[in-house]
């Protein structure tokens, strides 16, 4: 992940965490689900 298009995210009790743009976590949750349906046809 590059430092400079990192995007810090606080949690519900005030931890903090470094994420995904929302386009770049769009495409890899696609890209996830795509794969899980090829190799899990009934799941």
């Amino acid at each position: 992940m590059d430092i400079g298009k990192r995007k810090y995210k606080w949690g519900r009790w005030g931890q903090g965490k470094n994420v995904y743009p929302d386009e770049q976590a769009e495409a890899l949750r696609m890209f996830i689900s795509e794969r899980i349906f090829v190799h899990f046809e009934d799941a």
